[in-house]
């Protein structure tokens, strides 16, 4: 692994990229990221993710769109995620698995290290 050139635990560095990467593209992050990094993997869970329409949604019995809505953005930066771990943790990623649950306005994000 390269060296860093911070002294931020890795595990902070990923989490606080991430909710960065989310305020960037939903105009607001989850207010609770924790990460953790292990020798074949990274796993990012994130808690009150959803905007404020999503929260809207889910209060009107239509969680199912929220989650439909994730899945597809997750889909279309797959590869931009994968790249923001990869430099972030100093790894190859072989891939990411994902999934949101908007009941509990809870995520998760899998990188498996190539």
């Amino acid at each position: 692994m390269p060296a860093r050139t911070s002294d931020i635990p890795v595990a902070l560095q990923l989490s606080n990229a991430i909710v960065g990467w989310y305020k960037a593209r939903a105009g607001r992050g989850p207010t609770h990221a924790r990460a953790h990094v292990a020798d074949d993997h990274a796993l990012v869970l994130l808690r009150n993710v959803q905007t404020t329409v999503e929260r809207t949604l889910v209060e009107h019995g239509r969680g199912d769109l929220v989650d439909e809505l994730r899945q597809v953005l997750r889909g279309v930066h797959h590869e931009e995620l994968c790249a923001l771990v990869s430099r972030e943790v100093g790894r190859p990623v072989a891939t990411m698995l994902s999934d949101h649950d908007p009941a509990t306005d809870t995520s998760v994000l899998v990188f498996v290290f190539s």
